[in-house]
């Protein structure tokens, strides 16, 4: 299914997202049980910076583009590649991908550029939700999980 947004911001978005989810999905903790601090800390940076680019596009003032609003542009499909060993990097990829389409589909997607107040909320919660996740990983205790750790060469 291909995407398509009229939109600069929901564009440059999930841009972002996209460059996100390749970062967590080639991680090191893909393919391990638990979550490599490094790459905990790589996320919040990423989460970080999700949250800029969303509040920037959000509360930038409205342009009026009525010749360039008429030029679609195609986002990227995302592969649904969940083929990884964490269940912890599994779920942040979908609530990535989750925030990617919402927006992709969204009324914003229609518009010239800006975020609409509801897509804006949806966005910021489904943020929340990995900041929220993040914290709990953090929160937790390592587990022993030896049966499930990659085998050095």
């Amino acid at each position: 299914m291909e995407l398509k947004t009229k939109n600069i911001d929901v564009m440059n978005i999930c841009k972002h997202l996209m460059t996100f989810r390749k970062e967590v999905l080639e991680s090191g903790s893909a393919d391990v049980f638990n979550y490599d601090a490094d790459d905990l800390a790589r996320l919040e940076s990423y989460i970080g910076r999700a949250e800029v680019v969303i509040n920037f596009s959000a509360t930038s003032p409205k342009l009026d583009l009525p010749k360039w609003h008429a030029k679609e542009m195609s986002i990227p499909s995302i592969v649904e590649d969940y083929d990884v060993q964490s269940a912890n990097v599994e779920y942040i990829l979908r609530v990535f991908d989750a925030s990617y389409f919402e927006l992709a589909e969204s009324q914003s997607s229609d518009l010239s550029n800006g975020l609409e107040a509801a897509d804006k909320s949806r966005l910021d919660k489904l943020v929340q939700r990995l900041k929220d996740w993040v914290q709990a990983i953090k929160d937790s205790e390592q587990i022993d999980a030896p049966e499930t750790a990659v085998a050095s060469v």
